[in-house]
């Protein structure tokens, strides 16, 4: 991230699924409301925005069309797109 920082970038996007970990990808039925319900990985993706946030850059999240909707309080307030 730093070096994309003291490139110039204004902002980096990434994959909820790939920052959170196995748990999110594809799930379905039960499983996706106790995952989400959890966390899920969702510490990882707020920390991560965190972290782009604080060297200046926007942050954005990527979902992939099988991912549940990740609840509110998880990360999203991180987020800026």
């Amino acid at each position: 991230m730093e070096e994309l920082a003291r490139a110039g970038a204004d902002g980096v996007t990434f994959h909820w699924e790939v920052v959170a970990g196995e748990g999110w990808q594809g799930q379905q039925g039960q499983g996706e409301v106790a995952q989400q319900q959890s966390g899920g990985g969702a510490a990882a993706v707020a920390a991560l925005a965190g972290r782009i946030r604080g060297l200046g850059m926007r942050a954005g999240v990527a979902l992939a069309p099988d991912t549940p909707l990740p609840v509110s309080g998880q990360g999203w307030e991180n987020m800026d797109c």
